[in-house]
């Protein structure tokens, strides 16, 4: 840290003299105390957004119309802040929320996000909790998952979805088949996954990273997400194996790649190659994302039409620029007047709004547009705060033998989950009082197999009940020894699993694309009776499914190696939910549903029922039939 806490306070009281003028906040980077000080208003402006902290919210997320990735992104500026100013004032909230948003298995896969959840954004908070190692934030109190062990989990579970049949690999941009943008690969998730992989690398010294970094980079560069004049593009389709790019330039996209590159140069020791390549992808990015030596989003910026989380993405290419610059000093000439110049236009357009502390995204042109919001701040704070990355007062990133403290565990997030008893008794209540959910007498059958049922399932409501809508997608077995993936129709342990094309996932009520079933009555419970379609008729393999007309509202669904039973809202978060915990080696589970004599056997997979508008439809794993 460059100034103790007590220096900024002194610094923070000058600054309400005329520091703020009607052009703006008056930078001058060679004045700790006027970075120090203009910083501070504009996070404090930022975390005027935030509610996770508030009585009866979620500690981690931002409210709408923000994604849960962007909060990763405002918790990983916040360790960059207390890293810059030494300001401990957001400590105690961003370990909150960074230990919290890990979710049950310390991954950054919560249950509450399962319906959106894209490697990107898995990425984002892997980042952060990269940084907290890096920059010795506050280690967690003994016991509680640690920043490093939440990296490494991020990334095994992401080295975990590396696909080769598709595009020759990479990793896709959603991770689970039911959510749009499945069937497409991108550079903000393969970018990311490089930098991570870079990042441990360097901390842990273990070269199975450093591995991983080079496939990833090479392949990105076969694939063309990286071109023959280092333009990084943002993706393509898998459907035409990534042979037609999706040329949107995003400076964030630019920024991953870039900050990878400078790790490996670092890591590597000053190798030529890796020179070569931090070189060329910077002087591409200074010629596409800068205009009047000012950082533009050039692909929306200029026509005001970016989105919520495209007016943050300069906030990500500022802070790998500081990366860069630590990894590969010789780039500190070349970047920081361009950083500087950004900087100081960014200070001086966040004095709108009737606060006189909000920032506009378009720093190249005097007037304002009238929109404020996290991204905005964010894009300021991380511009200003990196023009203090090359500051001979700043201390290095650490590393494991330079004086990192973070406690690391190269198996995380790979961890075999069993129940903590045999019997499980559950009993929640949706919030839209629908159904009151008993799930009892959850059991070993066998050393893997044990049986799950669902008794005293009673409807207190006036909510009816529609036909579920099961998709078939493929499945993913943990074994034993190592992870199996099966892409086409194989037999495990006698169980024959079938793999079909997935299709996005639906909101209630139905769309036009699926079946509107009759609804169901009340009257006597019904037969429980699965079919399955032809798939040569319906390639999807869609399955339709009638619960008893006494389920409303409930969901059964996995997360991890958990299933967790509750319910969905239309927003992704899990309302009401609890967690059985089960065994991942070849499990299986046996769903029964009371006086009906046909079941299901689903293996890391589960059931989905909706009955009210609060259900999501979701894209299940399914095994096989039981007659």
């Amino acid at each position: 840290m460059l100034l103790n806490f007590a220096t900024l306070v002194v610094s923070l009281s000058l600054l309400s003299l005329p520091t703020q003028f009607a052009c703006g906040y008056d930078l001058n980077v060679e004045d700790q105390g006027s970075v120090f000080g203009i910083s501070q208003r504009i996070a404090e402006k930022m975390m005027n957004f935030y509610t996770g902290n508030r009585p009866g919210q979620t500690p981690g997320a931002l409210p709408p119309p923000y994604y849960w990735w962007e909060a990763g992104a405002v918790f990983g500026a916040l360790v960059d802040y207390w890293y810059y100013t030494g300001d401990p004032q957001y400590n105690p909230m961003t370990t909150q929320a960074l230990i919290h948003q890990g979710g049950p298995d310390h991954n950054y896969m919560h249950p509450n996000w399962t319906a959106s959840l894209g490697n990107d954004d898995q990425a984002f908070w892997g980042h952060a909790a990269m940084s907290a190692a890096e920059k010795r934030f506050p280690d967690p109190p003994i016991g509680q998952p640690q920043w490093l062990s939440m990296a490494q989990a991020v990334f095994n579970n992401q080295a975990e979805r590396w696909e080769d049949r598709t595009c020759g690999g990479g990793l896709r941009w959603q991770i689970f088949s039911f959510n749009k943008g499945y069937d497409y690969k991108n550079s903000v998730s393969n970018g990311a996954f490089f930098l991570l992989a870079a990042r441990l690398a360097r901390y842990t010294g273990n070269s199975t990273y450093s591995q991983w970094a080079e496939r990833t980079y090479e392949w990105s560069k076969k694939v063309g997400f990286v071109d023959e004049k280092y333009m990084v593009w943002d993706g393509a389709n898998v459907e035409n194996q990534c042979n037609r790019l999706v040329k949107n330039q995003w400076s964030y996209n630019a920024g991953f790649y870039l900050a990878g590159a400078a790790y490996m140069y670092n890591i590597t020791n000053g190798d030529p190659f890796w020179e070569s390549q931090v070189l060329r992808l910077w002087d591409t990015t200074a010629k596409s994302f800068f205009r009047k030596e000012t950082m533009v989003e050039i692909s929306c910026e200029p026509w005001g039409v970016c989105n919520v989380d495209q007016r943050s993405f300069k906030a990500y290419l500022s802070r790998f620029l500081g990366s860069t610059m630590k990894m590969a000093p010789f780039t500190t000439e070349l970047i920081m007047p361009l950083l500087v110049s950004s900087a100081k236009a960014a200070a001086a357009h966040c004095s709108f709004g009737d606060d006189k502390n909000t920032c506009s995204l378009r720093w190249t042109v005097a007037n304002w547009d009238g929109k404020e919001g996290v991204g905005e701040q964010l894009c300021a704070l991380e511009t200003i705060l990196n023009t203090l990355a090359a500051s001979p007062q700043t201390k290095g990133l650490v590393t494991a033998s330079t004086g990192g403290t973070s406690k690391g565990d190269p198996a995380a997030g790979n961890h075999n989950r069993d129940t903590e008893s045999n019997y499980v008794d559950v009993r929640k209540k949706d919030t839209a009082g629908a159904a009151v959910l008993t799930a009892g007498e959850a059991h070993f059958e066998d050393s893997n197999l044990r049986r799950l049922e669902l008794r005293d399932i009673t409807d207190d409501s006036t909510s009816k009940v529609y036909v579920t809508n099961i998709i078939i997608k493929t499945l993913r077995i943990q074994t034993n020894e190592s992870p199996l993936f099966l892409s086409q129709p194989k037999t495990f342990k006698r169980t024959q699993i079938k793999q079909t094309a997935a299709t996005a996932a639906s909101n209630y009520p139905y769309s036009a694309s699926l079946l509107k079933q009759p609804e169901i009555s009340s009257g006597p419970t019904q037969t429980f009776q699965p079919y399955r379609l032809n798939a040569t008729q319906n390639p999807q393999m869609k399955v339709f499914i009638n619960p008893p007309p006494t389920i409303t509202a409930s969901i059964i669904h996995t997360h991890g190696w958990n299933l967790v039973i509750g319910t969905i809202a239309k927003n992704g978060s899990c309302e009401a939910c609890t967690t059985i915990k089960y065994i991942s080696s070849g499990s299986k589970i046996r769903i029964n549903f009371p006086n009906m004599d046909t079941g299901l056997v689903l293996t890391m997979a589960g059931l989905f029922l909706v009955g009210s508008a609060l259900g999501l439809l979701m894209t299940m794993e399914i095994l096989s039939w039981l007659a």
